[in-house]
């Protein structure tokens, strides 16, 4: 299967509507975690290092990376994961979704990896965001 095509920018203020950015939210929250990796890597490689969407991308992969690590029974890894996307995640200013809920919940699975991975919540669209094309 050939790699997806990279988009070649991204921004935060259009992220919600990003049809790979969303379908990444539905894999995890549907337990998929490793293929929503997949499709965020090619949003968070094109994302500018000083923008903050770099960091809520790189966050959630971790927060995924960390999901899958507990199911191979690495939780201490998964931990280490999880402690990295809470540190990426608050670096971010998004308003896509509600980091320090997402941050908390996660925390919280982190500490009984057997339950079910947080749910990834997002905010409802403003009238100003538009589709990605």
């Amino acid at each position: 299967m050939a790699a997806p095509d990279r988009p070649s920018t991204v921004d935060l203020d259009a992220l919600a509507a990003h049809d790979d950015f969303r379908h990444g939210v539905d894999l995890f929250n549907h337990g998929f975690p490793w293929e929503a990796h997949e499709a965020w890597e090619p949003l968070w490689f094109a994302a500018p290092r000083e923008r903050p969407e770099r960091a809520l991308l790189q966050g959630l992969i971790h927060a995924a990376a960390a999901v899958v690590k507990a199911r191979g029974g690495a939780n201490e890894a998964a931990r280490g994961l999880v402690d990295s996307a809470c540190d990426h995640l608050a670096r971010t200013t998004t308003t896509v979704l509600d980091v320090p809920a997402f941050v908390a919940a996660l925390t919280a699975w982190a500490d009984d990896p057997a339950r079910p991975a947080p749910v990834i919540v997002l905010a409802a669209p403003t009238s100003h965001d538009e589709p990605a094309l």
